[in-house]
């Protein structure tokens, strides 16, 4: 599969798909859809894609305007995170690693 993710730094980062998928299943995207759908959100003839879902995000969420599919570098794209802080994140501090949500959290 392709998508996105946040990693711990509050980078977002673009990854694609590496290897097709076994024929027969579908994509996250296309199960989402489904989903959407059968909730009565959308419309059956609106393209829905990647790109669609991240205009639509970009649209949405004030910490991705801007930001399109196409446009996610290869290094990706540096987030502010005091507008994650508030999300309950699974990493701990450890011997490598300080969360950034722990630094955001102590700065505000």
């Amino acid at each position: 599969k392709s998508g996105t993710f946040i990693n711990q730094n509050f980078r977002l980062q673009q990854f694609l798909q590496a290897i097709p998928a076994p024929l027969g299943l579908i994509s996250d995207a296309a199960v989402l859809r489904q989903i959407l759908l059968a909730m009565g959100e959308g419309e059956a003839d609106e393209p829905f894609s990647i790109e669609a879902i991240w205009k639509s995000l970009s649209e949405t969420i004030p910490s991705f305007k801007g930001i399109e599919w196409s446009s996610i570098p290869e290094e990706g794209i540096a987030l502010e995170a005091g507008a994650f802080k508030d999300l309950p994140f699974v990493e701990t501090e450890n011997l490598k690693y300080k969360p950034r949500s722990v630094e955001a959290v102590a700065q505000t």
